[in-house]
């Protein structure tokens, strides 16, 4: 079967895997598989008739590659082999789709940009609020850090500042406890 080329003619019995594009010439209850190149899983019926069908997907007298005989049998002829068949076509697309890239990468990469700026820019106006506010250097740049990551993450925002903003004395940090764990707070002003 490896060396089919186009007008040959192929014998087709059950459990028989369709090696190339052909089209149906005899059939004999022919019902094939064509969930590889669907994923249709529901065998469809072909026959030797002519088909109006301009798409080889949709012709009840063409076989694909790829696809299996479920039962039947028939005999056909060869319209294309390799990369020629529809089978081929899908793998062509596949390979080439590394080549491009697709609107909605390029979305999510803008959109991943804008927020890292847009939480830089946050860390930023609190480092200077601080400045202007006259808090301790350490304190700001804790502050600033804070901000930064309710920037990049908004969800942890209401327990960071619940925890800066907490009593009327700076919050002293934890240390580590664990590789796993971030930091952990041992006092809450």
């Amino acid at each position: 079967m490896e060396t089919l080329v186009p007008s040959d003619v192929i014998l087709l019995e059950p459990g028989d895997r369709i090696p190339a594009d052909c089209r149906v010439t005899e059939s004999y209850a022919i019902r094939v598989n064509n969930a590889t190149i669907t994923g249709e899983w529901v065998p469809k019926a072909h026959n030797a008739e002519a088909s109006r069908e301009e798409e080889p997907l949709r012709s009840s007298n063409v076989l694909l590659a790829g696809t299996s005989l479920v039962s039947g049998k028939g005999r056909a002829l060869v319209f294309a082999t390799g990369m020629d068949t529809e089978f081929g076509k899908i793998a062509h697309l596949s390979q080439r789709s590394g080549e491009e890239v697709s609107p909605l990468r390029k979305e999510i990469a803008y959109l991943s940009r804008l927020i890292a700026f847009l939480a830089i820019g946050i860390g930023m106006v609190f480092f200077v609020a601080g400045a202007v506010l006259r808090m301790p250097l350490w304190q700001d740049i804790i502050f600033s850090i804070f901000s930064f990551n309710s920037g990049c993450c908004p969800g942890v925002s209401p327990g960071y500042f619940f925890i800066i903003f907490s009593g009327k004395h700076p919050c002293p940090l934890g240390k580590f406890t664990h590789k796993n764990d971030t930091f952990s707070l041992f006092t809450i002003c």
